[in-house]
């Protein structure tokens, strides 16, 4: 059985600040974690690496976590998608669940 800490996270959000602390946080769970800065960047590290859970940002520049949620259950039924927002309408966030539960 792997261990949490051989897994690899992709995390992406475009708040700096945000993603320097949660990387932090990650590292104490993962040691490999692949960071992008948009959805579109989010896309093709997940098309390249052979990522083992997925956190996107509802809100990022060139596609939302939505989009690349729905881009990667196109391809991966099992990988883990957890959604993240910042903003207090949760009606999109509510809409990610259907792409991030498996």
């Amino acid at each position: 059985m792997r261990s949490m800490k051989d897994f690899t996270v992709l995390f992406a959000d475009d708040d700096k600040e945000y993603v320097s602390l949660f990387e932090k946080t990650l590292s104490y769970f993962f040691d490999h974690i692949i960071i992008a800065s948009d959805g579109k960047e989010a896309c093709d590290l997940f098309e390249t690496h052979a990522c083992d859970i997925v956190i996107l940002d509802l809100q990022m520049p060139h596609m939302s976590g939505l989009e690349v949620a729905k881009k990667i259950r196109e391809t991966n039924k099992e990988v883990p998608i957890f959604i993240t927002t910042n903003y207090q309408d949760f009606s999109h966030a509510i809409e990610g669940y259907k792409y991030a539960l498996v």
